[in-house]
């Protein structure tokens, strides 16, 4: 009976002492069907990053679409609707290049075989085009041809559309806004192509391909100098004016009456950017 006793009082201490060391160590005891772990917030070592860090920040729920660009920022915007110039109209012909001028004269001719001319004042006023005079001229005894395709010595007025340079004339000043060359003995226009001072004016005798200005006569009482050729491109010719007329065709510039051009010296201005548009009649812009 003693024995019996001691074997259940050794029996009990075993089993007390295996729980309890159970305990002390931190072993978890298994947790009952469809409970939860006393462990509710498990410890996350320090050095684990919580996200990647090679993976995108995806914007905030309340970031608005006008905070993203749509874009990057250099790509150039192209306009919804972009302008397109209409070429059937001045304006649209004028183009960016000349857009600002105010003051077109405007030369038409039947053909490029056609000496003579129309030639039309236009003034840009209030936005409109309105003809302020209308004179018939001539062009060059072998009529015309397109400027980029022009040369020297062929006779033939360049068509395209040129600035109006400067005023000049054997004639007394009539009161031009243009600032007045008057056109003296030993004055010349130098038309050597292989000159420094091919197609522009100088003062003493360059010898060769030249115009002696102060002998022209009576048709370059009143002249008007455009910049056709003005970049000196060698064989395309120069001098190419607007003048009096002596009532038959010319060596490739424009001519009027001279009354007529006494007008035109003394309306041009040069704040107001004047042009020569040139063209064949079917080639007239809308005004």
């Amino acid at each position: 009976m003693r024995k019996v006793v001691a074997l259940t009082l050794i029996f009990i201490l075993l089993l007390t002492g295996c729980s309890k060391s159970a305990a002390d160590k931190g072993i978890d005891q298994p947790a009952g069907k469809g409970d939860v772990t006393n462990n509710e917030n498990p410890i996350v070592p320090e050095d684990v990053p919580s996200t990647p860090a090679d993976v995108p920040t995806l914007p905030e729920e309340n970031t608005s679409p006008s905070d993203i660009p749509a874009t990057p920022s250099d790509t150039p915007v192209v306009p919804d609707n972009p302008v397109v110039p209409d070429l059937n109209t001045l304006d649209g012909r004028l183009g960016k290049d000349y857009g600002d001028t105010t003051q077109v004269i405007l030369v038409s001719v039947e053909d490029y075989n056609s000496t003579a001319c129309v030639l039309k004042i236009l003034e840009k006023i209030d936005g409109k085009w309105v003809v302020k005079q209308v004179s018939k001229g001539y062009v060059g005894y072998k009529g015309s041809a397109d400027g980029d395709e022009r040369k020297q010595d062929t006779l033939k007025t360049p068509l395209g559309i040129y600035k109006i340079l400067s005023a000049m004339g054997i004639a007394e000043d009539p009161g031009t806004i243009f600032p007045y060359i008057q056109i003296k003995e030993g004055m010349y226009w130098d038309l050597n192509d292989d000159s420094d001072t091919y197609n522009r004016l100088v003062y003493s005798d360059p010898g060769g391909d030249r115009e002696v200005l102060w002998k022209m006569g009576a048709q370059y009482n009143y002249v008007l100098n455009t910049s056709y050729n003005e970049d000196q491109t060698k064989g395309k010719g120069g001098a190419i004016f607007i003048h009096a007329s002596k009532n038959e065709p010319t060596a490739g510039c424009i001519s009027i009456p001279e009354e007529d051009m006494k007008k035109l010296i003394k309306w041009v201005d040069p704040s107001k950017k004047p042009v020569l548009f040139s063209c064949l009649n079917a080639d007239v812009p809308i005004i």
